[in-house]
């Protein structure tokens, strides 16, 4: 029975939580909604936080339904001190004529008008939302691939930021895990404080460790969105991939982040070179091929300087043969 009961208290404090975390975004969304830009503005207390829908239970999740829901209050409250009164209405017309006409009818649109508003305002204040995540982190490849996925046999999740957020950033390893696991790969997860919960290291990897890959993780989940960075080492620290990607949902960073390395399904084979030649742009051939030019018109002025000093008897001509010989070879090489 006590294993029963101790079940459910961990369920309703995983609950508790999230549903914690959700309620102050909701709070915090609510005041910025209801006030925007108006720096004169004072906010209302906000309402009890509604209940998440299930995996929409974050911070940014409740502080998008709280901009929304305080964008609605404020449009009410102007639409509440703005409607006309009895005594603001035109007088009607008086017919002179003596015969009697239809009273024109006025039909009552206010609630139409007022959910247009809101619906528009809601809209705008999403774009705005949208925006701010854009400019705060762009989702891009910092360092593309430098390796064949299927010349290592693991990745192993070793480091998470300290900079970021250790909650966010173990819900993106265990959703990244997921994606990684379902794409065929070997994942080992040793970044649990407890050293029961990590997983145990496979004898070969501890007796190579060049057949793994090591993931670092920094991740934020604030009102920006949720923020992460994956980060992938070989076994001599050589960073191989690096990604930054941000989103509203965990699940939609997870997608992103690691969306070149599941792109394919892994098949480790160990005969298969593990480091991808290098490709030169353009810019980059342009630069290589004038530094070798230098090193060559640099050699051939020292091989006519080391002459002059041969002839002038400075040098032997033995040294004068053994330094040339050097400098011959940077000029003839391709």
């Amino acid at each position: 029975m006590k294993p029963i009961v101790f079940f459910f208290f961990i369920i309703l404090c995983n609950i508790s939580y999230s549903q914690s975390s959700f309620s102050d975004g909701y709070e915090e969304g609510y005041k910025k909604g209801y006030c925007l830009e108006d720096i004169t503005c004072v906010p209302p207390i906000a309402p009890i936080a509604p209940i998440p829908a299930p995996g929409y239970s974050t911070y940014s999740d409740g502080y998008a339904r709280g901009v929304q829901a305080g964008q609605s209050k404020r449009q009410s409250d102007k639409t509440s001190t703005s409607l006309p009164t009895a005594s603001s209405l035109p007088a009607p017309a008086t017919n002179y004529s003596g015969s009697y006409s239809n009273p024109k009818v006025v039909i009552d649109n206010s609630d139409a008008v007022v959910g247009k508003a809101i619906s528009d305002a809601g809209a705008n204040i999403a774009s705005a939302v949208i925006g701010r995540v854009k400019r705060n982190v762009k989702n891009d490849v910092v360092v593309p691939l430098k390796i064949n996925l299927n010349a290592f046999k693991y990745i192993v999740f070793n480091n998470v930021d300290k900079e970021g957020g250790k909650a966010a950033s173990r819900s993106i390893i265990n959703k990244v895990k997921k994606r990684l696991i379902k794409s065929g790969y070997e994942v080992i997860d040793i970044v649990n404080k407890n050293p029961k919960k990590n997983d145990p290291l496979p004898d070969d990897l501890k007796n190579d460790s060049s057949l793994g890959l090591y993931a670092s993780v920094w991740a934020k989940d604030n009102f920006d969105g949720v923020q992460a960075r994956l980060k992938l080492y070989d076994s001599n620290e050589n960073l191989v991939f690096e990604k930054v990607t941000v989103n509203f949902m965990t699940g939609g960073v997870a997608d992103r982040v690691s969306s070149e390395i599941v792109s394919i399904n892994h098949n480790y084979d160990p005969n298969l070179e593990k480091y991808l030649p290098i490709i030169l742009t353009e810019e980059e051939k342009i630069a290589k091929q004038q530094a070798k030019d230098r090193q060559k018109e640099l050699a051939l002025k020292e091989i006519k300087r080391l002459k002059e000093l041969l002839d002038l008897e400075l040098i032997s001509k033995e040294e004068f043969e053994e330094k040339s010989k050097e400098l011959k070879e940077i000029i003839l090489r391709d």
